[in-house]
């Protein structure tokens, strides 16, 4: 059966648009409306250009906070914290996240750019995410969440450039999709990436991990080469839990915008020499990869290289001139020994700023 008449809705008037923020926003319980807080209103409900779902978003959450301050800073959002916030809709609802891990995505995703030569990059991101919290647009217990009402303004700022396998429809994966995540609940449906052939620039291929610290065993070994050779813009690559990855193809190096590679979990024993070529690369996590031995022999070449991690590997043998990376501030190892590949002695040379994490000091 087919649709004759294709109706296509125009977007709601100034004076509707106030109605329908006015009626999620105060419920009707307040009719002589605050004059600052309805000035403030009426800003808010011009940036969202006459859309019924963000008027309703919006209005719904500021429902439970009438303050001043909460409205101006919803009204006021800086460019740099809004294109910050909108990427969390990477995240499902009541996902729990650690502050660090939304910092290094900002990070490969070069969100935090800072014109003060004395800041880096983790600084620059550490005042960025104490704004959006203090603005209330994360909420603390034991981590990070997002209000569900937040979540869905997130997903609406960033439209079709996000897509989160399991909770958005599949029609929605487009070209300009660039965030690509899904829980470990939804990892059966990823059979392959027939769907996602459309997003030829995706940069972001993300697993959501519903249990922080759990790295759950999934089978994407098969998948690899043609992820790697399909996707060529990716800029973060995360595959904790792989159980299916034994090696890492060569053609690795081929990803010149790769800044953030997870393989931790994974059964990989060696790594390719072409990842040395990985000039942007930032952040390498190979924790609990029992089965690799050894670095890359060239891992001096990764000069942008800021966080390195191989806690209870199989590692034993670190490239002698690991002390060149002179932009690394997170190493964590479990090993450092009297061999002159990787001794103690090595770490005076690197200018750590970050933090310095070393198990079994015996071997010293």
């Amino acid at each position: 059966m087919r649709s004759k008449n294709v109706h296509h809705l125009e977007q709601l008037q100034e004076d509707h648009c106030w109605q329908v923020f006015r009626k999620h926003a105060f419920q009707d319980d307040n009719p002589e409306l605050n004059a600052e807080l309805k000035e403030i209103g009426m800003k808010i409900v011009k940036k969202c250009k006459g859309l019924p779902l963000a008027l309703k978003t919006i209005g719904s959450l500021l429902h439970t906070n009438s303050s001043v301050s909460k409205w101006e800073s919803l009204s006021h959002l800086p460019a740099h914290l809004k294109r910050c916030f909108a990427f969390c809709a990477l995240f499902p609802k009541d996902y729990s996240f650690t502050k660090e891990s939304l910092i290094e995505l900002w990070m490969a995703e070069n969100f935090l750019q800072c014109h003060q030569q004395r800041k880096c990059p983790e600084e620059v991101g550490e005042q960025y995410f104490d704004d959006l919290l203090s603005r209330s647009f994360f909420q603390q217990s034991r981590l990070f969440v997002m209000h569900d009402l937040l979540n869905d303004l997130a997903k609406y700022i960033c439209g079709d450039t996000c897509y989160r396998l399991g909770v958005d429809e599949a029609k929605s994966i487009s070209e300009r999709t660039c965030h690509f995540s899904f829980s470990m609940n939804h990892v059966q449906y990823l059979d392959g990436f027939g769907s996602l052939y459309d997003a030829k620039r995706l940069p972001i291929f993300v697993p959501i991990i519903t249990e922080m610290g759990c790295y759950f065993s999934w089978h994407c070994g098969k998948w690899i080469k043609e992820l790697l050779s399909k996707f060529k813009f990716l800029s973060v690559l995360s595959l904790p839990g792989c159980s299916g990855l034994t090696e890492v193809p060569d053609f690795v190096g081929n990803l010149k915008h790769l800044c953030s590679l997870d393989l931790s979990s994974t059964d990989i024993i060696k790594l390719p020499d072409s990842m040395c070529s990985l000039y942007n690369l930032q952040i390498l996590k190979l924790n609990w990869c029992e089965h690799l031995k050894e670095l890359p022999s060239n891992l001096e070449k990764l000069t942008n290289l800021r966080r390195l991690e191989f806690l209870d590997s199989g590692v034993r043998e670190v490239p002698i001139h690991l002390g060149k990376l002179k932009n690394l501030h997170v190493l964590s190892s479990s090993y450092v020994g009297k061999s002159s590949e990787f001794g103690i002695q090595q770490l005076g040379e690197l200018n750590l700023r970050g933090s310095l994490s070393i198990e079994e000091l015996q071997y010293i």
